[in-house]
Parts: C-alpha cells; sequence; structure tokens
C-alpha cells in the first residue's frame, strides 16, 4: 500500500519528536520554543528531501502557508553550518527515515 502525504509526515514526525524531546503536538503546533522549531525544520527537510514533497505540499499537511517552510529550510541550512551538534542530529534522522531504520 503507498502512504499518502499525511501518512509519511505523521511517520517523519513520530521519528524526530522523541530524538529532540518534544511532542508531536509540538511538532505539528505552531509553537516558538527552539526545540519543537527546530524538530519542525528537520521535519520540512526530510519530507522534502525523503518524502519528495514541494514546501506547498508540506505546507498544506501541516496547515502552514507555503513561505514559512521555505524559510524554515533555510534557518535549519544556516543553523546546520554553526552547531555541530544540530547538523549531526539532522544527518543521522534524515539516514535514519532514508533506510527505514530504528531511530534512537
Amino acid at each position: 500500500m503507498i502512504e499518502t502525504r499525511e501518512q509519511v509526515i505523521e511517520r517523519m514526525i513520530a521519528a524526530i519528536a522523541p530524538v529532540l524531546s518534544v511532542s508531536v503536538d509540538d511538532v505539528r503546533g505552531k509553537g516558538r520554543e527552539k526545540s519543537a522549531v527546530e524538530a519542525r525544520q528537520i521535519l520540512y527537510r526530510a519530507a522534502h528531501e525523503i518524502g519528495g514533497m514541494s514546501s506547498t505540499d508540506i505546507a498544506r499537511v501541516l496547515d502552514r502557508d507555503h513561505s514559512s517552510v521555505i524559510t524554515g529550510l533555510k534557518s535549519l541550512g544556516r543553523k546546520c553550518a554553526r552547531d555541530a551538534w544540530l547538523n549531526e542530529t539532522t544527518q543521522r534522522l534524515l539516514d535514519e527515515l532514508r533506510s527505514g531504520g530504528p531511530l534512537k
């Protein structure tokens, strides 16, 4: 069975949230807490790179404006360039999501 965009996003949220110690609701929400924002930005990147979704697709599923997704993707890139932990965590999450392996 082929997953819908919504199912792909939900699976990604379920994998990302515990690694960044945030709730699924925090990732889906609009809160500005640093860890929730970073989890959301990693989700945008995973949905784009792994899920093959456009910023518009991601925005529709998460009830956001597509420009918010684009801004989040750019912001994550800048943060990863400055923050080794965030960069390593992002890469590990993306690798695990690509492989379908366990996320810890």
